[in-house]
């Protein structure tokens, strides 16, 4: 809500008393015909230059006589000022210059609040439409996909045990489990990649040949710890 000064001294003015000779109309509706110029300025002249006809001025001040007479009226008591042939309102920036400029300032943070508003939207838009055109990301080749159930490890004891009967293999699962659980699911100095490939190679030696060699390396590497070092067999 906009508003203006209005001076008491407005009633008793020699300008106001002449312009109400001039129209022949009471004092109550040239304040009030002043007023309404006024307010229609603040939204459609803000400058106080008025770049309109005298009818459009006469109706924005509700002046229902002649128009011509009216403008007329208002410049010959310097309520206008005709200034190379543009009416403009006398002293306007003295009593709206406060008001002019807090527009102009609310209207500079709206533009650029809206600017930025502006500029979210576009980061955003290009940030989803690239994410719409970015090609699929495709698998790092150097790295064991996780999602393939022979990477995991270790293996689930269902998915063990399901693996071993559905292609017949003579593996004890719970043992075949065991001994890589208790070496930290390691093949020798390597971590197990494909437990499956494991099962299979574990099936190869059906005698137990294959766990027994390894509970034999174990054995001989635990032998050999408790040698003191520089020291050997006895001759």
């Amino acid at each position: 809500m906009a508003w203006i000064e209005s001076h008491q001294a407005l009633k008793d003015h020699p300008k106001t008393l002449d312009f109400m000779e001039m129209l022949n109309i009471k004092l109550p509706e040239a304040i009030g015909h002043l007023h309404l110029l006024w307010w229609w300025c603040v939204d459609y002249a803000p400058t106080g230059q008025i770049k309109a006809s005298d009818a459009a001025i006469a109706r924005a001040a509700v002046w229902s006589g002649d128009a011509k007479v009216f403008v007329e009226a208002l410049i010959k008591v310097r309520f206008l000022d005709r200034l190379d042939g543009v009416l403009a309102i006398h002293d306007w920036l003295d009593f709206c210059g406060d008001l002019i400029k807090k527009r102009i300032e609310y209207k500079e943070v709206k533009d650029k609040r809206i600017g930025n508003i502006r500029d979210s939207l576009k980061i955003l838009g290009d940030s989803q439409r690239k994410s719409e055109n970015r090609e699929p990301t495709k698998p790092n080749q150097t790295k064991p996909n996780q999602t393939n159930p022979d990477n995991i490890i270790p293996p689930p004891l269902e998915l063990l045990k399901k693996y071993i009967q559905e292609n017949g293999l003579c593996v004890d699962a719970d043992k075949w489990f065991d001994f890589y659980d208790s070496k930290g699911w390691m093949i020798g100095k390597n971590k197990m990649k494909n437990w499956k490939a494991a099962v299979r190679t574990w099936a190869k030696n059906p005698d137990g040949s294959f766990f027994r060699k390894y509970q034999i390396k174990s054995k001989l590497e635990q032998n050999l710890s408790l040698i003191p070092f520089g020291g050997g067999i006895a001759k």
